[in-house]
């Protein structure tokens, strides 16, 4: 989760335009997350990615 709900929620609104470098940033801050987590031996068995159609 997020400020303003969850990631789930802010990528589905179409109303939001979300650019690219805020992607690549998002993405970024979670793969960190993950390592960081990673490295401490938690590992999160339900992070999964979808398409999402035009």
């Amino acid at each position: 989760f997020m400020n303003g709900g969850s990631l789930d929620r802010f990528i589905d609104d179409r109303t939001v335009e979300m650019p690219w470098t805020l992607r690549l940033s998002l993405s970024s801050d979670i793969a960190q997350g993950m390592k960081y987590l990673h490295s401490r031996g938690i590992f999160h068995r339900d992070l999964t990615s979808r398409v999402i159609s035009p």
